[in-house]
């Protein structure tokens, strides 16, 4: 026996459940189909569609937890721009604080890295080698394998020895003289 006081209720939820339904709006819709069960238990359509929902939740946090661990594994391998497009396929109503730091740090490690390749790029476009190799050391302790860069790293080592070779040359030149 439903109660008047619940039959007032009963009618809009069964409303905005149908709406909701038909629209395919689910995202939410568990609490107000629990509700409407509480107020009449004996509706196996309406279990039915609860056992759903819960299921959609539930794949929903897997796909979430999945996505976390494949992104920290993405961060680990240096591939920021993979760990980001990995949290951009979780859902919104399932997205926490944790997966919102972790997009951070991704973001701001692919933030880095890219400031760095592009300021690389520039200096050595307009041949201003000096000072270059902190640059290029952070960028690949950043991102450890990047050929360009472990050559560039390599040159800049090979000029810098040069440099200082002829520097110690001329040096003890003046000294003699």
């Amino acid at each position: 026996i439903v109660r008047l006081k619940d039959h007032v209720r009963l009618k809009p939820l069964e409303a905005v459940v149908r709406e909701r339904v038909t629209n395919r709006e689910i995202s939410g819709l568990l609490p107000i189909v629990t509700e409407l069960l509480t107020l009449r238990p004996d509706r196996p359509e309406v279990e039915k569609l609860k056992a759903q929902l819960e299921k959609r939740d539930a794949d929903q946090l897997a796909a979430r937890d999945a996505a976390y661990e494949k992104a920290s594994e993405c961060i680990t391998g240096q591939k920021y721009a993979e760990a980001v497009a990995t949290l951009n396929t979780v859902s919104p109503e399932v997205w926490n604080e944790q997966l919102e730091e972790l997009k951070t740090k991704a973001s701001d490690l692919l933030t880095q890295l890219n400031t760095l390749r592009d300021k690389i790029a520039v200096a050595v476009n307009a041949n201003e080698l000096r000072g270059l190799l902190p640059d290029v050391e952070a960028c690949l302790h950043l991102k450890a394998y990047q050929d360009d860069l472990t050559q560039l790293k390599a040159d800049l080592l090979q000029r810098e020895a040069q440099i200082d070779a002829r520097n110690q040359q001329i040096i003890a030149q003046a000294q003699q003289l």
